[in-house]
C-alpha cells in the first residue's frame, strides 16, 4: 500500500503544477475583444486569421491515410478467411 502511494505521489504532484501554471498562463492572458458586429474576414487583424488550407490539407490526408490502413487490414483479414474457407475444404474433401 505504501508502495503504491510512493509511485502515486510524483504524478499527483506533477499535475497539481500542471494544472497551477495553466491556470497562471490563462491569468495572465488578454481577454479577447468582443466584436458588436459583423467584421469581414479581410478587415480582422492577421493573428486572428487561419489559413484554411494548413489546416484542411492535413485533416483530410490524415482522414484518406486511415481509410487506407482500415481498407488494407479489412482486404488483409479478408485473405485469411478466404485460405482458412479453402483449407477446411480441402480436409472435408480428403475426409470423403
Amino acid at each position: 500500500m505504501m508502495t503504491v502511494l510512493r509511485r502515486i505521489a510524483p504524478l499527483v504532484a506533477l499535475v497539481g503544477l500542471l494544472a497551477g501554471a495553466t491556470v497562471a498562463v490563462a491569468q495572465s492572458a488578454q481577454p479577447p475583444q468582443q466584436m458588436d458586429e459583423f467584421v469581414p474576414i479581410d478587415e480582422l487583424p492577421q493573428q486572428e486569421q487561419i489559413p484554411a488550407a494548413n489546416l484542411l490539407i492535413p485533416a483530410y490526408a490524415f482522414v484518406w491515410v486511415a481509410v487506407l490502413v482500415y481498407v488494407v487490414s479489412i482486404a488483409r483479414r479478408l485473405s485469411g478467411v478466404q485460405h482458412e474457407v479453402q483449407r477446411l475444404e480441402a480436409d472435408l474433401k480428403a475426409r470423403k
